[in-house]
């Protein structure tokens, strides 16, 4: 058994030496296999005769069968530098493709080089594909040579296991393929999912932020209450994208395999997320800043009324001549008690 292809190429020689030597001793079987054949049929009882035709058979297939072994031999030799230069072929191959899985890098979080990963398999399973039929002779003609050396000897272990080795890699690899393309195809449809919401989302607290920050042109203040409580609905409004787009920012980093993809999208999370809270922050601050002023009117409007309707039956109260005491002290209280209606009397007139 050759254990390399220069070997089996030597052996194969041998061989062919032997079998023209053969060709060259044809003649020689031919004409002595014509001799004996005549003497057979000349001499038909003689003593001997019938021997001597069984040896000359006995040699023509002794001949026939050297001849089958060495033809036997030289193919199986061929199929031995067949398996060995495909053997080395798919080897050296799948070493390159191992490389360029390993170089290929993690999924990315961005869609438009997510479309460019996924691209990149789509070529590796090409060439895979361009190779399907390498491998399937070599499994045809390891199977040949296990037929003919037996699996269990030692020969036969040896190209087993460089034929399994091959089988082995192409799967792993095939599967590495498989399951990137699965990623790469969650990682694509999850990626724009998630931009898409995360998108939405964005301008919808920008919208609102911006129509918040356009109500202090609106004097009435009860006008001004009614909007941000309609923003307000709104901001609930987009609680649901909002968890829609964590969710779907969690499916992403699963998928993705670099630190820093994750982290990216963490980034992400956390920063509209920050953006919701704040601008909810904002609407309860400027809610509350308005009912206050709202309040203090009121309060203020109450106490007018309150002062006014006191005002009012003072004024009725009052005769048209009040009478002056002359007593200082008992005119003080008179001015202290009246001095506002007073003023207030001359105010209206």
């Amino acid at each position: 058994m050759p254990a390399t292809k220069d070997d089996a190429d030597k052996t194969v020689k041998q061989v062919k030496v032997l079998i023209e030597e053969m060709y060259e001793k044809q003649s020689l079987l031919d004409s002595t296999r014509t001799q004996v054949r005549d003497l057979v049929r000349r001499k038909k009882g003689a003593d001997g005769v019938d021997r001597l035709n069984d040896e000359m058979e006995d040699v023509a297939s002794r001949w026939r069968s050297i001849s089958d072994r060495c033809k036997d031999r030289i193919k199986f030799l061929e199929d031995i530098k067949d398996f060995y230069d495909t053997y080395d072929g798919l080897n050296s191959w799948l070493g390159a493709k191992e490389r360029m899985l390993g170089a290929l890098g993690p999924i990315s979080a961005d869609p438009r080089m997510v479309a460019s990963q996924v691209q990149q398999v789509q070529v590796l399973r090409e060439e895979f594909r361009t190779q399907q039929p390498q491998l399937e002779h070599l499994v045809q003609i390891g199977e040949s040579i296990l037929v003919t050396i037996s699996i269990d000897s030692i020969d036969g272990q040896k190209i087993n296991a460089k034929l399994q080795n091959i089988l082995q890699r192409w799967a792993d690899q095939m599967g590495r393929l498989d399951e990137r393309a699965q990623s790469l195809g969650d990682a694509v449809d999850t990626s724009r999912e998630f931009d898409a919401s995360l998108n939405r989302l964005r301008d919808a607290l920008q919208g609102i932020s911006d129509n918040l920050d356009e109500l202090s042109l609106e004097k009435d203040p009860e006008e001004q209450l009614r909007k941000i409580e309609n923003l307000e609905r709104q901001l609930e409004g987009q609680r649901p994208l909002l968890a829609d787009v964590e969710m779907a920012g969690a499916q992403l980093c699963e998928v993705l395999s670099d630190p820093a993809s994750r982290s990216e999208i963490q980034g992400k999370l956390t920063t509209v997320g920050k953006m919701y809270n704040n601008l909810q922050k904002k609407l309860d601050h400027r809610k509350a800043e308005i009912e206050g002023n709202l309040r203090d009117g009121r309060q203020f409007e109450a106490s007018c009324s309150r002062t006014l309707g006191w005002l009012a039956d003072e004024l009725g109260n009052m005769s048209e001549k009040l009478l002056v005491s002359a007593d200082r002290e008992i005119l003080q209280q008179q001015l202290d008690h009246h001095e506002v209606c007073i003023i207030f009397k001359k105010f209206c007139v």
